[in-house]
């Protein structure tokens, strides 16, 4: 077993033995998905395409696992939607640059969103316009 893997599936274990201890319910397919995902880094990503395959789910069912690993695991899987090493998909992100790169694409969304969201206030609304900011990652974090 490769050190990669065995750091990856340190922290799957970490996260699942924290998660019984606040008695929360271990989903097995969430645990075999984060299993799965922990084999591949960005430079072979496994696809959504594969997930689904492998784990008999549709796209929804699967992107709404991916995002309870990040949200309820707190595991640091990443995604790709550009090629930039070649492939698009998911992986778990074990060195700080693996997740900077995820992050980087990550924040993108958001980021466009709320520039198109103030945008359309200067335009439409200017009163209102100069009334908007943005949330502080600890103000984002405190709503959760």
């Amino acid at each position: 077993m490769n050190e990669r893997l065995t750091n990856a599936q340190i922290i799957i274990e970490q996260e699942r033995r924290r998660l019984l201890d606040l008695d929360t319910v271990v989903d097995p397919v969430e645990f075999a998905v984060a299993v799965h995902i922990a084999r591949h880094s960005p430079v072979e990503p496994v696809s959504l395409r594969t997930l689904c395959h492998e784990f008999n789910l549709d796209e929804r069912a699967a992107k709404n696992i991916v995002r309870t690993l990040r949200t309820v695991w707190l595991l640091p899987i990443g995604s790709s939607r550009s090629s930039t090493f070649g492939r698009t998909g998911y992986f778990f992100c074990i060195e700080l640059e693996e997740f900077k790169f995820f992050l980087r694409q990550f924040l993108r969304q958001p980021l466009d969103e709320l520039a198109t969201a103030r945008n359309l206030a200067a335009r439409h609304y200017p009163e209102f316009a100069g009334q908007l900011s943005l949330p502080t990652f600890k103000e984002v974090a405190d709503a959760q």
